[in-house]
């Protein structure tokens, strides 16, 4: 009778590489957004046109060629810069929009919270509305219709807010995104084309209550309303 050999066990394969292993990607990601984070802090200190590929890497503590693996050059570096920062914001914004609380009070929350993101990276958000407003627009490498999609999709979690506010009948009904514009509007202008820098502490929460008031309640007197 002939033995039954065991069944043999599948070898075990070794990767050729990992090069996309999910640890190599992740690292890959940290050290990409380092250089982006430094690139960050330069940009805010010496503008576009005085800040250095050198100065960035040396500011990151890589080398110049580690900067070039991600990036090809300075223009490219600088609108993944200002990208990063329209990331941050559609996050608060989501974030927001997730808390399930009454329209003014979360609308409240995110002047809050945008006020300490304005507090914390001023510097980079100043230096790129000098940049915005150059006839030029030296640094940026993507289209008009690109940075204008990614302000769309900071504003579109607040207006899925206000839209459902509108249905709890909390606030009267108009074009939820138009009034999502208007209100991040309100609070950019106020923090940063003013270029009013937001202190910690002080009037500071006044301020919100100051932008939350005229958004939802407007600034006529009940007197004058009354006369309408």
């Amino acid at each position: 009778m002939a033995t039954r050999r065991p069944a043999s066990k599948p070898k075990r394969t070794t990767p050729t590489g990992d090069a996309h292993s999910p640890r190599k990607e992740r690292e890959r990601l940290a050290r990409r957004q380092e250089i982006i984070r430094a690139a960050q802090a330069v940009f805010a200190e010496k503008g576009f046109d005085n800040a250095t590929l050198e100065e960035i890497a040396e500011r990151a503590e890589f080398g110049k060629g580690t900067v070039y693996n991600y990036f090809d050059n300075k223009d490219t570096l600088f609108t993944a810069a200002m990208m990063d920062l329209f990331d941050d914001v559609t996050s608060i914004a989501r974030q927001i929009s997730e808390l399930g609380v009454p329209a003014r009070e979360a609308l409240a929350e995110y002047v809050r919270r945008m006020v300490a993101y304005y507090q914390a990276n001023f510097d980079f958000c100043r230096m790129l509305m000098r940049e915005w407003v150059r006839p030029e627009l030296k640094g940026f490498t993507c289209s008009l219709d690109e940075v204008h999609a990614r302000m769309q999709m900071v504003a579109e979690p607040l207006a899925a807010l206000l839209k459902a506010a509108m249905r709890r009948r909390e606030i009267r009904r108009a074009d939820p995104m138009m009034l999502a514009q208007m209100f991040i509007g309100m609070v950019h202008d106020y923090y940063i084309v003013n270029m009013v820098p937001p202190r910690p502490g002080g009037d500071g929460e006044i301020r919100v209550d100051m932008l939350i008031s005229v958004f939802f309640d407007g600034i006529a007197s009940p007197i004058a309303e009354g006369r309408m």
